[in-house]
């Protein structure tokens, strides 16, 4: 019993693995590329992984200007197949790029931004960003859901706003539900949101859905973008349908996992047209942007919400210690 048990819990994990790595770009980019923004990856082996989820900020001396004093005492890594097409792929998308890791976007690294935005122009922004991101390190240290590991880059477009992206639930191959990821009040959204759904549903149902079915996929999360000028639709990421990654925005987990949509009380922040739910009023949910978008180191933000209670406790006692130390001299 025990080894069968074991075996099952292999299997589940081996199944996971298969449908997270589906899903990740490189593996869908191909057949949906006439509606996705232009992308480049690298596939990383075990020494970048290593060195990218590692909690040093030593670089490669290409990372350098000529006039830094490099200490002699430590050796930069040198990774040059690596360094020539970070560069190359910068250089192709306009000059200006956004990094991923499989699925996830160094959004909580933007503290270390000398502009607090995505965009990387060079080498060593694009290394100081994902380095420093917790949520890209906690990916490249997982090798239970995903065989490989991808950095992948996508052009940096200011015309992009938050507010016109979206995130569409599909379940068994139905669309169940849509949330702007834009979690304040947009006037718009409201305004045109029979016809937003509608344009959001026609694409999935019309362009996704079709092609996506060759990945064996039968419920999956994307993210669009549909551009405020010509209401075109662009798909940005394919996710799992699954809490542990994906969040549910404007929807719980509890209401996605059962397929059971609640209907939206009179009372409540958020309103609901079709399968579009979004915030309607200008006091309604909103983003926390002082805290969880990464405009602050973890350390600073878990100690300002009070997230992680020995943070501040070693906090106080290192105050204490340094007092005592100041007074005794």
């Amino acid at each position: 019993m025990v080894h069968s048990s074991f075996g099952l819990i292999e299997t589940r994990y081996l199944i996971s693995m298969q449908l997270w790595d589906s899903l990740l770009l490189p593996n869908w980019y191909n057949t949906l590329k006439c509606v996705s923004i232009e992308a480049h990856w690298i596939t990383l082996d075990n020494n970048l992984i290593e060195y990218l989820s590692s909690d040093d900020m030593i670089f490669p001396e290409s990372c350098h200007s000529g006039n830094f004093d490099i200490n002699s005492t430590v050796t930069s890594p040198t990774f040059p197949d690596f360094e020539n097409k970070v560069k190359q792929y910068i250089s192709k998308l306009g000059g200006a790029v956004v990094p991923n890791v499989n699925f996830q976007t160094p959004t909580d690294a933007l503290w270390i931004s000398t502009d607090k935005s995505l965009a990387c122009r060079n080498l060593s922004e694009v290394l100081h960003l994902v380095k420093a991101s917790i949520k890209t390190s906690n990916i490249l240290c997982d090798n239970r859901h995903f065989s490989m590991h991808y950095l992948i880059f996508r052009p940096w477009l200011s015309e992009m706003n938050l507010s016109d992206e979206f995130r569409v639930f599909v379940f068994n191959h139905n669309v169940v539900a849509i949330s702007p990821k834009d979690t304040t009040y947009v006037s718009y959204i409201e305004e045109q949101s029979q016809d937003l759904e509608s344009i959001i549903v026609n694409f999935i149902n019309g362009i996704v859905l079709p092609k996506i079915k060759d990945l064996f996929v039968t419920s999956f999360v994307c993210d669009l973008w549909v551009k405020a000028i010509d209401r075109s639709c662009w798909l940005l990421d394919v996710l799992p349908y699954d809490s542990s990654l994906t969040s549910g925005v404007l929807f719980s987990w509890d209401e996605l996992s059962n397929n059971s949509i609640s209907k939206v009380s009179h009372e409540s922040d958020v309103s609901q047209c079709g399968l579009l739910r979004y915030v309607s009023c200008d006091h309604g949910i909103q983003s926390r942007k002082a805290c969880n978008s990464g405009y602050f180191p973890s350390d600073v933000t878990d100690l300002a919400t009070g997230a992680d209670v020995n943070k501040f406790i070693d906090l106080l006692e290192r105050s204490r210690t340094q007092s005592e130390s100041s007074n005794s001299d």
